[in-house]
Parts: C-alpha cells; structure tokens; sequence
C-alpha cells in the first residue's frame, strides 16, 4: 500500500473517531429543562378581579413556566390541579367581602409535594344601591366598587355625602339633595343641601346630580276675627329658601360616566294670608288675641345656587362654576 493511501486512511480512522467521541458526548450530556423545578412565594402573583355583578369576584393565581403540576387548596378542599405549564389558575364565584385562605403545592412530575405556599386573601365588599336611601347623618362610603342601579335615588338633604371608591357603575342612579317639592315647615327657613364628594380611580355609565336647596316654609296664615269688624289676624312672614348644596367630583379616569347635574336654589316661602282661616294649630295658623293693625307678613327669600366642580381625568385641572 503506498504512502498516499496509508494517509487517507489514517484521516478516516480520526474522523471517525472524532464523530463517535461526539456522538457519544451528545448521547451523555442531558437536555437542559428551563422550567422551573421548585415555585417560590415570590413566583406566585394574584389578582382580585371584579365581574360584571356587584360583589362577584375572582382570584387570578399566576406563575412563571414550572415543571409538574400545581393543587390549589382553599381551608383544605382541593380546588383543582393544572400542569405546572399552564401558568394560571382562576377561582371563580366568590362573594364580596369573603376571607380566603389557600395553599399552593407544586408537585414534581411523580407526584412529589416540591413546594407548599400559603396565601391568604381578603375580597373586597362592594356597596350596591337598587332603591331609595336616605341619610340621616354624615356619610363616609369607602368601597372597592359602588354600584348604582336605575331605581337608586340617594337623597342626602342636608346632610354631606362622600365617597371613595377604586370604581363607580352607575346604570342611571340619582343622587340628590331633596326630592322636588321638598318645603320647610311653617314660617321656618328651607334647609341648604349638603356637599356631595365623589373621588374614584375610575366610573362608567350615566349619574344624575341634583343639587337643591330646600324651599322656605309659607308663612301661616292669619285666623278670622270678629266676620265685618275687622280684617283679622295677619299672616306672619314666609321663610327663607335653602341653599343648593355643593359637589366635587375627581375622578382619575371618567372617559366613560356620563354625569349630568341641576343647581337649583330653594324657593321662597310665601308670607301667610290675613284673615283667611279658621282658628287652629297655633304651629299652623296665627290665632287672636291679635292686634288688627298689625302689618301683612311678607315673602321670604330665595336661596343660592351651590358649587360644582369637576376632574374628570388626571390629566385634568379642576373645573368649577
């Protein structure tokens, strides 16, 4: 055999050599998993979400890629188990305001518990109004949702009214100072309406505002005295209107609530009537001994329309008028 094929068979023998040495370093070395073998507290991220209905909420487990599965345990009744590649799990159907204890495994692809993580979970409780309210005092709303129905008519009267909520769905509630109508009693002044705050990071919808002051009550009118001697009592004076209350509305993002409103003063008690009633209720009408010279009461006064301002966005200043 000459000199040429005694090298080329010596390259052969390397090659192969060289291809078997790596065949059989490919063959040793394992695939590298990149998923991860062992969840960890701070892998696991939840999220309370609010559906569509008042305190209807789900809790949003989430994790990066893991090998195995995930159980999911809540005050230890087994919620379910999903691959540890699905990266999420969702409970559904839980009640505002609901305490939630959970335990998270992780279990290895045998079976094996490889990681044990308690969570524990307050769901937020929303304020839902679906008729008339009537405050009788100062009212601070702290809620997560406030939900307003077409039938909610919230009447504050003089009374201050404030909420703070995360969001606001009003499907055409009314919130309003007095109902139309609304008068003082007998000679009395009408009551001016409270402040109205409402601040929320967000609100959908249609809201009606009603800022109104209560109208003055009429004065009384004068008791007959003595038919053709004399004109009788005097009516005494009406009362004075009430003043529209004030409202403050910052909303960080209200793109999508339509909100209308009505400033609209208390309307003044007219003066009482000389000589046109019978005697009665001394709180009702004004009844002899009186003196026939007396002067006619006279008309109150009208109130004052109140304060509206408005930040409708966080990019927005304050717009008052």
């Amino acid at each position: 055999m000459n000199k040429f094929f005694k090298n080329v068979l010596a390259l052969c023998a390397m090659s192969c050599l060289q291809s078997a040495c790596s065949n059989e370093l490919k063959k040793d070395s394992p695939v590298e998993d990149s998923r991860v073998s062992q969840l960890s507290v701070e892998q696991i991220a939840t999220e309370i979400v609010g559906l569509e209905k008042p305190n209807d909420y789900q809790v949003v487990f989430t994790w990066p890629d893991a090998q195995g599965t995930v159980r999911v345990s809540e005050q230890s009744k087994i919620l379910g188990v999903v691959s540890g590649s699905d990266k999420k799990f969702v409970h559904s159907q839980i009640p505002g305001g609901t305490e939630l204890s959970y335990l998270i495994e992780h279990l290895t692809v045998d079976g094996r518990v490889s990681s044990s993580i308690p969570v524990f979970i307050k769901v937020p409780n929303d304020i839902f109004w679906d008729g008339p309210v009537e405050l009788t005092t100062h009212q601070k709303i702290e809620a997560a949702r406030v939900f307003l129905s077409n039938k909610a008519v919230i009447t504050t009267f003089d009374k201050n009214l404030t909420i703070v909520a995360h969001e606001i769905i009003s499907d055409g509630g009314l919130i309003q100072n007095f109902a139309e109508g609304t008068q003082g009693f007998w000679d009395k002044n009408g009551r001016s309406g409270g402040t109205i705050n409402i601040m929320s990071q967000k609100a959908r919808g249609s809201l009606q505002v009603i800022l109104r002051g209560e109208n003055g009550g009429h004065g009384r009118n004068g008791a007959i005295t003595f038919p053709g001697r004399h004109p009788g009592c005097a009516g005494a004076n009406g009362g004075n209107g009430g003043n529209a209350g004030n409202l403050n509305v910052n909303i960080a993002d209200g793109n999508s609530l339509n909100i209308s409103f009505l400033n609209q003063e208390g309307k003044l008690g007219p003066a009482g009537v000389r000589g046109s009633v019978e005697i009665g209720p001394a709180n009702e009408v004004v009844n002899p001994p009186c003196d026939r010279d007396y002067p006619d009461g006279v008309n109150g006064q009208a109130g004052g329309k109140g304060q509206v301002c408005l930040k409708m966005s966080s990019e927005q200043e304050y717009v008052c008028q």
